[in-house]
């Protein structure tokens, strides 16, 4: 393993998404996202260690793990000081993780949550406001929310929201996607400039019809930050995507 402090975020995960000695659920068992999973994952972590600051002694709640995505690279970065705890309704995934990560890594620890979501667990029998983390509260300084706020209604995302409130420090952070349905890709999906169509709204919740289906979901700028804050949050960055055509892609 390569001295980190010698090397710079970017040239360090380059040689992670080539290590080959990492290892990696067969592609038929893969059943989160798009494109490359290590590609994917290596950048998850990069964005992660950039704009929230995880260290490698950070203490990490990854809500939404998968099969291990975001949990493999962080292998490779988290030191014996640092902790990782996924959280996923998939049960695939967890018992994966369980035996090629946790069973190398013990630091690295995977919890089954049984919640109903018609698009990853439509035969689940509990809720988000029904879940409870165990543990000590306020010990996690970052908690990861991966292509996760774009599957759930307002209800269910400010139940996560209000657990994590509890789990993280007072200094912690959340890193988080989303559908930003701004102006400008609200017209986009109209005319459709978007690789998702998101035309349904309801208080500034987006869908891509009436039924609701959780496959796709977009949130108004101002109903982000009003769950957020909510629960404590305050938003400090925002960046906006590729997913649908814009004009720039700086910082908000």
């Amino acid at each position: 393993m390569p001295d980190i402090s010698a090397l710079d975020i970017d040239t360090y995960f380059s040689l992670v998404e080539r290590n080959a000695f990492i290892p990696e659920p067969p592609k038929e068992r893969i059943y989160i996202g798009d494109g490359q999973f290590r590609e994917i994952g290596c950048a998850i972590a990069k964005a992660v260690i950039k704009t929230a600051g995880l260290r490698q002694q950070s203490a990490v709640l990854d809500i939404g793990s998968g099969i291990g995505r975001l949990a493999l690279p962080l292998t490779q970065w988290l030191n014996a000081e640092g902790r990782y705890l996924g959280i996923e309704i998939g049960t695939e995934g967890v018992s994966w993780c369980i035996e090629n990560i946790t069973a190398k890594y013990p630091n690295f620890r995977f919890i089954h949550a049984d919640i109903q979501n018609d698009y990853y667990n439509p035969a689940g029998q509990g809720t988000s406001a029904g879940f409870r983390l165990q543990g000590d509260p306020g010990t996690f300084d970052i908690a990861v929310f991966a292509s996760v706020f774009t599957h759930l209604n307002a209800v269910d995302a400010e139940a996560w929201l209000s657990h994590v409130s509890k789990a993280l420090r007072p200094d912690g952070r959340v890193w988080s996607t989303w559908f930003s349905m701004d102006d400008e890709t609200t017209r986009n999906c109209r005319a459709g400039k978007s690789t998702i169509g998101l035309c349904y709204e309801e208080d500034g919740v987006f869908w891509q019809g009436a039924d609701k289906s959780p496959g796709a979901v977009g949130c108004a700028p101002w109903k982000m930050r009003e769950l957020f804050e909510r629960h404590g949050f305050t938003v400090l960055k925002s960046y906006v995507g590729t997913w649908c055509e814009r004009i720039t892609n700086l910082p908000t």
